[in-house]
């Protein structure tokens, strides 16, 4: 059977009733089932009631009261969400014949869906749904009755009683006909029944109003937060460009200082080398300053000193490593002595690209000679003996 469809936004109240067939335990909203019996949980110990949405898997554990086999329960608005609703129902009775003296019942069943729109609720906003009725709370003309001196302990069959008493004492004293009496208790009914319809408007109304209350208390409050976020997050800002123009003036002005700074030194020494231009001249300024600049500075001179006297040596007699000209001019004998890339020693055929024209590999293995006749890829080779 379909569920039917309460609207969330309204607290409702949850009736189960739990049975027994086949030593199994059901729990129904809407019908007993057929050859089922009352289970009777007045005794029933660790009684645990869940309800469970099953589109977004969220559980909570409601607070029912127990009569006989009758779960009674509120379903607030708090818990609402939109889906098919299941309840789980655990429960433990005395067992002597088991080891912890307990047997462990458990049954579930589908109760209701939550819609979203009043237009897909059953029958609106006050609904019946089965045995699970849901509507909003409210004193019926009943409950009015029974807080009256003296009426807290009388039945509802003691109030249809009340209801019809003036019609009965006037039928008895003679002053109404049969007729009479019937569409006077049917006035009476119809009494009640309005007396019913208004007080669950006027629940209606003072809920909806409470409701509109606190969203609107709620909305300003967001409001609120949300202007003081914004002109935290824009003062912020501010500061962070101020900062960033700061920085970038400071880093301008750190750059032209130390160019100066370097132009200044750079100038400085090139006009002191200028002048100095011999290792006596160095000496002599070196002997000049003496008297006038820290020991530090002497000292860095002097070792300045030793440096180009050694670099001199260097120039006029010396074994290079390495050495780059653009143009060498050889006047007297030209003595190569180690490796070199002009005549390159190999083993096989040539598998580089030649370096410059006229370089030459040496195949001592096969004794062959080539020679380069371009520079663009290893085809540029040309054997010059067989």
């Amino acid at each position: 059977m379909e569920l039917d469809k309460k609207c969330i936004g309204n607290d409702f109240k949850l009736f189960l009733y739990v049975y027994r067939l086949n030593n199994k335990v059901l729990v129904s909203y809407d019908e007993v089932p057929e050859g089922a019996v009352i289970e009777d949980l007045t005794n029933a110990k660790n009684i645990v009631l869940k309800l469970y949405n099953k589109k977004s898997w969220v559980t909570t554990e409601l607070d029912p009261i127990v009569t006989v086999n009758e779960l009674k329960t509120e379903i607030p608005v708090s818990i609402q969400q939109v889906g098919t609703h299941c309840v789980f129902l655990d429960y433990d009775k005395d067992n002597s014949d088991l080891k912890d003296g307990l047997q462990h019942y458990r049954t579930n069943r589908d109760v209701f869906d939550i819609v979203s729109t009043m237009e897909e609720a059953t029958l609106g906003d006050v609904t019946v749904i089965g045995l699970v009725r849901a509507g909003i709370d409210g004193m019926s003309a009943f409950d009015v009755w029974k807080l009256e001196m003296g009426n807290n302990e009388l039945t509802i069959s003691d109030y249809l009683a009340y209801l019809q008493k003036p019609a009965t004492d006037a039928v008895a004293a003679g002053e109404l006909t049969l007729t009479q009496y019937i569409e006077a208790a049917q006035a009476a009914q119809e009494g009640a029944e309005t007396a019913m319809t208004i007080s669950a408007s006027e629940a209606s109304k003072a809920l909806t109003s409470e409701t509109n209350a606190k969203t609107s208390e709620t909305n300003a409050k967001t409001s609120e937060t949300a202007a003081g976020l914004s002109k935290t997050a824009a003062k912020t800002s501010e500061d962070n460009a101020k900062t960033s123009e700061t920085n970038s003036k400071t880093s301008e002005t750190n750059a032209k200082t130390s160019e100066t700074a370097a132009a200044a030194s750079a100038q400085q020494a090139a006009a002191t080398l200028a002048g100095k231009a011999n290792q006596a001249d160095l000496v002599q300024l070196g002997a000049d300053l003496g008297d006038n600049i820290e020991p530090a500075l002497a000292e860095i001179l002097n070792h300045l000193i030793g440096r180009i006297v050694a670099l001199e040596s260097i120039i006029k007699n010396g074994v290079y490593k390495n050495l780059q000209v653009d143009s060498l001019d050889v006047v007297k004998s030209f003595n190569i002595y180690g490796s070199t890339n002009m005549i390159i020693p190999s083993t096989v055929a040539p598998t580089i690209v030649p370096d410059f024209l006229g370089q030459k590999i040496v195949n001592y293995t096969g004794k062959v000679v080539y020679e380069a006749i371009g520079v663009s890829s290893v085809s540029d080779w040309k054997q010059t003996t067989n």
